[in-house]
């Protein structure tokens, strides 16, 4: 919880040795935290995060779990009873990070420190989910980790486990193994080929294939016989939509989206340029607003947002992450926004989204308000006060198209 009250009663009245979630890089929230674990006698769970965010390299993350460790020590909290969290960021949209989560384990493992992550977070966006999990949760293992958060009733997770403690000795003459020896195997297969050219040259082709490279000169090609607003119509929507077909269904995933969509961003560079050199309007649809609320620093969602909104004609204005509710409401006030999309990935945030949305409310401006993240559901868009919640990049597209069609027609 980020409620630090919470956090206390919890401690009080719960019936055995708690593990408080969390404290991280920030001198605030080890000055809040580490007073209470004290004095219950808590575990505490540190995140390698500061207020810059998430380091991108391993020397950083462990600098972060070295301060946390020493101030824990100023308290009297021995480094026996601090979990550190190296953070495990998804391989569909940061693939270099998996591998500093590994280096990061390393170094923590060297410096006798213990460990917890979530493992299932590396494969969000990717399929046959519990094969990288559990190839994961292998590899993290060989790299130090303790404590694992994974799913109990998967078989291949669970499998994984079983065959470590036979191989560290802890399930003593294999016993724990062969009880549990009927090892499940995968129900279907699916052939996963890799992608080939089709032979197929046309603009909409190399957007379905990601070809982002060979994006821009087709289009500089097109751009002699077609009216831009035509190749987008023409190219740009179909092969969307086409791919947003195919992700709903399961056919197409989160790394082939983005590569699409990074096709169609360099794409409409060119469309962008021409048109400044004619002189001619860009003819953006309609302006969206998007951010990450306070206290929350993770944006890889945002971002594939706002890749895909763009790639649909909508002008996007980016906040960033951590964004303050005050900035929020001048940012609408200023540029007449009409439709604001808000990302939280932790549920210690979302209570900044309901503030942020009451701020706004107060302040008289009339918002439409799209909620989405990780943590996100229906309940919690009720709980917040957002008008729509998108499960992903691609809802929020519908989503959007639908607002500013309706509202067009009430201009009319």
């Amino acid at each position: 919880s980020s409620s630090v009250p919470a956090i206390e009663a919890g401690c009080r009245y719960y019936n055995g040795r708690p593990l408080i979630n969390s404290v991280n890089g920030k001198a605030e929230t080890m000055a809040a935290i580490f007073p209470i674990a004290k004095k219950y006698g808590a575990a505490v769970l540190g995140l390698c995060l500061d207020q810059e965010g998430i380091p991108e390299t391993a020397e950083k993350r462990l600098a972060i779990a070295d301060q946390i460790v020493a101030t824990a020590a100023t308290y009297g909290i021995p480094k026996e009873s601090v979990l550190i969290d190296p953070l495990v960021l998804t391989a569909s949209a940061q693939q270099n990070q998996v591998k500093v989560t590994l280096e990061t384990l390393q170094g923590l493992r060297q410096r006798g420190i213990h460990t917890v992550a979530g493992v299932s977070n590396v494969s969000f966006g990717l399929p046959n989910r519990d094969v990288l999990n559990s190839n994961f949760l292998a590899a993290a293992f060989g790299a130090g980790l303790d404590a694992p958060i994974i799913n109990p009733l998967s078989d291949l997770m669970m499998n994984t486990v079983r065959a470590l403690r036979v191989i560290n000795g802890q399930d003593q003459d294999s016993a724990d193994y062969i009880a549990n020896s009927q090892i499940t195997t995968l129900a279907t297969k699916q052939n996963f080929s890799e992608t080939k050219p089709s032979g197929d040259n046309s603009l909409r082709e190399l957007i379905l294939e990601g070809r982002k490279e060979e994006t821009p000169e087709k289009t500089r090609e097109l751009l002699t016989t077609m009216a831009p607003l035509a190749i987008v119509n023409q190219e740009f929507i179909p092969a969307l939509d086409e791919i947003g077909q195919k992700f709903e269904a399961g056919t197409l995933f989160l790394p082939q989206l983005m590569q699409s969509a990074e096709a169609v961003k360099q794409a409409q560079e060119v469309i962008k340029t021409h048109l400044a050199k004619a002189n001619q309007p860009t003819n953006a649809q309609h302006r969206i607003l998007l951010a990450t609320v306070e206290g929350d620093i993770h944006d890889i969602g945002k971002n594939i947002v706002k890749m895909i909104l763009e790639n649909y004609g909508f002008e996007i204005i980016d906040l960033g992450k951590d964004v303050p509710i005050a900035k929020v409401v001048e940012t609408i006030r200023q540029e007449k926004i009409q439709l604001v999309g808000l990302s939280a990935l932790m549920t210690t945030t979302v209570q900044n989204m309901k503030k942020t949305i009451q701020a706004v409310r107060e302040a008289g401006l009339d918002v439409t308000f799209i909620v989405g993240g990780a943590v996100l559901n229906e309940e919690y868009r009720e709980f917040v006060g957002a008008d729509y919640y998108a499960k992903d990049a691609l809802e929020s597209v519908t989503i959007a198209k639908q607002f500013f069609a309706e509202k067009n027609e009430e201009e009319v």
